[in-house]
């Protein structure tokens, strides 16, 4: 294919063979429009740009956070002691979610029940914890070998960084391949969001952000956070092994 995307491969051979049979029973305008329809699929749902698992190290030689998400950034708040980041990603940029640092997934928790949101609602209300149907994904940076909650450290030494995918009214409910446990390489693909929504990205504030509110910006290829000095040289040691 011209770019990797969501549509696999036995999805491509089903519609070979429907458009054989709708020509074959002379349906002959209904297999131009489901011609057309597909090529829309295939753009809409594409992986985005980078398709490697690592993405590329900042100037300085030290890793940055880079955004899990293609859109354009609409508000950065300060709550406690983290830093809170949200992406509205229209319907017609890429749907893939990107690991937005090297690190083991703490936990994830999927919240079926409850309301959807219209994508250009106020911002106070994508704050909302409990009522909101989304996917949370929380990364703890330094630390391996997870395999529960119970597992991860308590102290300070580990930060930690939280993915929401706010699944909005006139899209599909986030999907995402990895579990608590897994490892995740830096700008790795790690799920989608149908059709767009809004996406929270919570970090420690003492992370120094790099964009501002009105930025466009791109899954696994703008970087959007700067790591303190001593988990920048984490990442650079777990890059050399």
């Amino acid at each position: 294919m011209l770019f990797p995307n969501y549509i696999k491969k036995n999805h491509i051979f089903l519609f070979i063979i429907v458009e054989i049979l709708l020509m074959w029973f002379g349906f002959i305008l209904l297999a131009k429009f489901c011609f057309v329809g597909f090529a829309v699929a295939l753009y809409l749902f594409r992986l985005g740009e980078v398709s490697g698992q690592d993405g590329p190290l900042v100037s300085d030689g030290s890793n940055g956070l880079y955004s899990p998400a293609s859109g354009k950034i609409i508000d950065i708040s300060d709550k406690g002691t983290e830093r809170s980041i949200l992406f509205q990603i229209p319907w017609h940029l890429s749907y893939a979610i990107r690991a937005p640092i090297m690190s083991d997934v703490e936990d994830v928790q999927m919240y079926r029940r409850g309301s959807d949101i219209f994508r250009f609602a106020k911002i106070d209300d994508f704050y909302r914890e409990s009522d909101l149907r989304s996917v949370v994904v929380k990364f703890i940076i330094g630390h391996h070998g997870l395999h529960s909650v119970s597992d991860a450290p308590v102290d300070s030494d580990h930060d930690r960084v939280t993915l929401k995918l706010i699944k909005c009214i006139f899209g599909l409910f986030p999907d995402v391949w990895i579990r608590q446990g897994d490892f995740c390489h830096r700008c790795a693909v790690i799920g989608l969001i149908p059709f767009g929504g809004t996406v929270s990205l919570s970090l420690p504030i003492k992370y120094e952000i790099i964009i501002k509110v009105g930025d466009m910006v791109i899954a696994g290829t703008t970087q959007i956070a700067k790591i303190p000095s001593t988990k920048s040289e984490f990442s650079s040691n777990e890059n050399s092994g």
